[in-house]
């Protein structure tokens, strides 16, 4: 299966021995808060204020190469299940095992508002990686509690939900400010 343009070649097993080519990732799906996409339901200006970008076709394109995904922005569960959905699309048309999709290990960034609990089964069965901020729960914290309400604080970097289900969470740093 040829690679979108964009992605040019496959680069797999470039590097050396102290820096390699390991997987891709894209742009992201959604925004960042508040303009993240979620299932949350809301007040209407709450819900027209957040972006889906579309669906973001290359994580499937990914998946169907063989390649792994790796560390893109998904802020919101919405976007979430769009990745989940297309690694398990790409990965079928590409004839993998549940056990050859597991060892991809799979990655997503920031956990702002997801996973949301029913996710980290799928998550687990998928082999992803958490790469997560806590900056994010004071910062998107109390305009979580304000926008959405206080039950979906637990979304928000929820680290210990992820460990207790099985999903390989790390700490992720995009700043100076820790």
């Amino acid at each position: 299966m040829p690679l979108h343009p964009y992605l040019l070649h496959d680069f797999r097993g470039y590097g050396t021995d102290h820096l390699w080519f390991n997987a891709w990732s894209t742009t992201s799906n959604d925004g960042a808060y508040p303009l993240l996409a979620t299932t949350i339901e809301a007040r209407p200006e709450i819900k027209e204020r957040e972006l889906l970008r579309g669906r973001n076709d290359y994580t499937r394109q990914y998946a169907a190469a063989d390649l792994r995904f790796s560390n893109t922005h998904i802020a919101g569960d919405r976007t979430l299940d769009i990745t989940m959905d297309m690694i398990e699309q790409g990965s079928k048309e590409a004839g993998m095992s549940a056990e050859q999709i597991r060892a991809k290990r799979h990655a997503s960034d920031h956990c702002r508002l997801n996973p949301r609990p029913a996710q980290i089964p799928r998550l687990k069965q998928l082999g992803m990686i958490m790469s997560c901020a806590p900056k994010y729960i004071g910062g998107d914290g109390p305009e979580v509690a304000k926008d959405y309400g206080e039950q979906y604080l637990d979304w928000v970097v929820p680290m210990r939900s992820m460990l207790e289900g099985g999903v390989m969470v790390v700490y992720e740093s995009d700043t100076h400010v820790v």
